[in-house]
């Protein structure tokens, strides 16, 4: 059997959800420092990693995540994954601002509910999407 996650550590990785408003931390787009040309998967990667307000809560779940689904254990592959269906893809949404980051992930979990595209992580059933948004911070290069 897998990691057990417990119901306080699922609930304290706040990503984006319903409550996407009360769980993200909002503020304007930045290229995080020392990554200016650097190319927009690994930017991206940063900054939607930033939208988690409890980092080490998300890595127990993005680990539990990796653990049923390892071959997306890599911050590219998640990247261009978060990124799929967003016209412009990782460049478009590396330079949004936080905000309107916050709330295409918001809608993409939405989406997800909505498809069908859940994933059962130990009695929880939670969107592919916010389950990839904790792995990136569980993947070493995030």
């Amino acid at each position: 059997m897998g990691t057990v996650i417990g119901r306080r550590a699922l609930l304290g990785t706040a990503v984006v959800g319903a409550a996407a408003a009360a769980t993200v931390r909002i503020g304007t787009a930045a290229t995080p420092i020392g990554m200016a040309g650097a190319p927009a998967e690994e930017v991206l990667t940063r900054r939607l990693g930033g939208l988690l307000t409890r980092r080490a809560s998300a890595v127990r779940v993005g680990r539990a995540f990796l653990e049923i689904e390892p071959g997306e254990a890599d911050p590219r592959i998640l990247a261009r994954a978060l990124a799929g269906g967003h016209p412009g893809g990782a460049a478009a949404l590396a330079g949004l601002p936080d905000a309107d980051l916050a709330e295409i992930v918001a809608e993409s979990c939405r989406r997800d509910f909505e498809r069908g595209d859940t994933v059962r992580l130990d009695g929880w059933v939670l969107s592919r999407t916010e389950l990839r948004l904790c792995a990136l911070s569980a993947v070493p290069g995030s």
